[in-house]
């Protein structure tokens, strides 16, 4: 996957992407930076203001777990409930999508940057937020545990349901943490994410950036590639 091939949704990269995240972001001249970048989202203005863009800054990873998270019949029924919720092509709550990225590190952390992968699996490309396909893709390979999924990244961006489409193979990872491998594509980042979509439908959804920052802090955790 090459960035330079992605199309913008609207404008080029280099007129909508905000300052690197290297620069000062506690200075106010970013500040006031930031926030003018976000043109089409007047009523959000007040509260990014005061967003820190610096990765690892949304507390998903606090109180990081020294060894893999271990289900319970209290955890299994939580994470079935979402799933079964976001099945609908409905969003979580920004309480629930803060809790199951928490859950998420706990199994993500200690997963190789290179993922070995044991065949038969199912090998999916990009699904890009578009939410039905990802189910049809689920019921033409098959359910989970059934089934081993490879998913090689580009979740978010382009389609209109990247935060169900990335909270569904999120919340289906934790469950079934060794039937499912999702890989960071380049569209897993920060950067990308301000440009092709994924950032204004966080903000058009949950009215703040919150969501956004969890995800992108989470999105540092996924294996960069596998060997199959």
């Amino acid at each position: 996957m090459n960035m330079e091939t992605d199309d913008p949704m609207h404008g080029s990269a280099e007129d909508q992407l905000y300052p690197t995240l290297d620069e000062d972001m506690h200075s106010n001249d970013s500040k006031k930076h930031n926030t003018k970048a976000i043109a089409n989202h007047e009523d959000a203005e007040e509260e990014l203001d005061d967003f820190d863009l610096r990765p690892g800054s949304s507390g998903i990873a606090d109180h990081k777990s020294s060894r893999p998270l271990e289900l319970t019949n209290t955890s299994i029924s939580q994470l079935d409930q979402w799933i079964e919720h976001l099945g609908q092509c409905e969003p979580l709550s920004e309480n629930d999508v803060a809790r199951l990225c928490k859950m998420a590190v706990d199994v993500l952390q200690f997963e190789e940057n290179v993922k070995p992968i044991n065949v038969p699996v199912t090998i999916c490309g990009d699904v890009h937020g578009q939410f039905h396909d990802l189910l049809e893709l689920f019921k033409i390979g098959g359910p989970c545990p059934d089934t081993n999924y490879l998913f090689m990244g580009d979740y978010v961006d382009r389609g209109y349901y990247s935060v169900e489409t990335v909270s569904y193979l999120v919340a289906m990872k934790v469950r079934y943490p060794h039937r499912i491998t999702i890989l960071r594509g380049n569209h897993e980042s920060r950067q990308i994410t301000q440009v092709y979509g994924f950032y204004d439908e966080c903000l058009r959804k949950y009215g703040s950036a919150n969501v956004w920052k969890m995800f992108t802090d989470l999105f540092d955790y996924f294996p960069i590639t596998a060997l199959v």
